[in-house]
């Protein structure tokens, strides 16, 4: 009886009717307190929501019958690193980490707690072994450099793909959970900008889950979107709002289509570059004469730009005017706004608006691309 309501559950939950799996998942523990199983996938289920508190207690519930279960161990360190509770979350990774040696998501967030801490002296252990398995692993590298000060330009595709693709499925909901404010803080730009309205080829730049498309779809003509990846673009299709979508690294994208656009939006995709000046040098040679790139980043000090334990950077107001102005993106707006909150504190950031100086030229580029077909 039990097995039975925890597969109907299972099924139904993965195929997005999240209201009838948890209902079921809860007739599978009311007939079966003792189906861990159940508690652990009601809690993702309820997380992904954004019920953190009820989350957490699923996965205790599920740890007081199965305590050797890695699984629920990770989940709970990241509903409480979620909640702001690092050294339970510590506390509950490290425990996933002593029973299933190895899980690359456990390292990866286990580093993250630790530095977000005030530990990051304790890191470099816990990715060490994880470079020692795979040398050659980019996401461990990239964490690695961050620890150590030693940060690359940019994060590498590989970390960002794998990112993204595992966030996929619980994305909208998260970021609503975080009030995620950057679709609405863009879309009251747009409107400040064309006043009178628009009809523009028009770029979602990293677009995600398509989150923006709904505010952008007004102003275009024509609504593309590249992102690196796969699992976000399937969801951003079902929208049916895209004429196009490609699977793409952002600035080879960018340097393959010339003149191709009037304004390119760009939603908390930059804080994945360190050096802003390839995207920016690229988006401005895919953007026609007058052409606009509105986009958003997260706010850091000067000099220029620094590498955080998300894996994402922060960038100081003057890099990012100096860098735009020699790409020949002319300033119409900098300013410094609230993108979310994290651990119920809010994440500056800035909002950036520019306009295409006259006649820069787009460098050559020979990337290959998957374009999806038209939504």
């Amino acid at each position: 009886m039990t097995e039975s309501l925890f597969e109907r559950a299972r099924a139904s939950h993965l195929a997005g009717r999240t209201t009838e799996a948890e209902m079921l998942y809860n007739e599978a523990v009311a007939a079966d307190p003792r189906c861990f199983r159940a508690f652990n996938n009601l809690g993702t289920l309820l997380e992904g929501r954004g019920a953190l508190a009820e989350a957490e207690a699923c996965y205790r519930r599920g740890l007081e019958v199965e305590p050797g279960a890695a699984l629920l161990h990770y989940n709970l360190g990241h509903v409480l690193h979620r909640r702001g509770h690092l050294e339970e979350a510590i506390e509950a990774y490290r425990a996933a980490a002593a029973i299933e040696a190895g899980r690359e998501d456990v390292s990866f967030n286990l580093a993250r707690a630790l530095l977000e801490s005030g530990r990051e002296g304790e890191a470099p252990a816990v990715l060490e072994p994880w470079l020692a398995r795979d040398p050659e692993n980019a996401t461990a590298r990239f964490l690695l450099a961050a620890f150590t000060g030693e940060a690359p330009d940019r994060a590498p595709d590989a970390f960002v793909r794998e990112h993204f693709d595992a966030f996929a499925a619980t994305f909208d909901t998260h970021l609503r959970s975080l009030d995620y404010r950057t679709p609405e803080l863009l879309e009251k730009t747009l409107l400040r900008l064309y006043p009178e309205g628009a009809a523009l080829d028009l770029l979602d730049a990293g677009c995600g889950t398509g989150l923006c498309a709904s505010r952008l779809s007004p102003f275009a003509r024509t609504l593309a979107g590249v992102d690196l990846s796969p699992a976000m673009l399937a969801k951003a299709e079902t929208l049916g709002i895209y004429d196009r979508l490609v699977e793409a690294e952002l600035t080879a994208f960018l340097r393959e289509e010339a003149d191709a656009f009037d304004l390119i939006v760009s939603a908390d995709t930059l804080v994945y570059f360190g050096d802003l000046a390839p995207p920016l040098d690229a988006a401005a040679g895919a953007l026609r004469p007058g052409g606009r790139f509105l986009f958003t980043l997260e706010c850091g000090s000067e000099p220029a730009y620094g590498l955080e334990a998300t894996g994402r950077y922060r960038h100081s107001r003057r890099y990012i005017e100096e860098t735009a102005s020699a790409a020949g993106l002319a300033p119409l707006l900098l300013e410094s706004v609230v993108l979310r909150k994290e651990a119920g504190e809010p994440v500056s950031g800035w909002l950036v608006a520019s306009e295409l100086s006259p006649s820069p030229e787009a460098p050559p580029s020979s990337a290959q691309r998957k374009e999806y077909p038209a939504c």
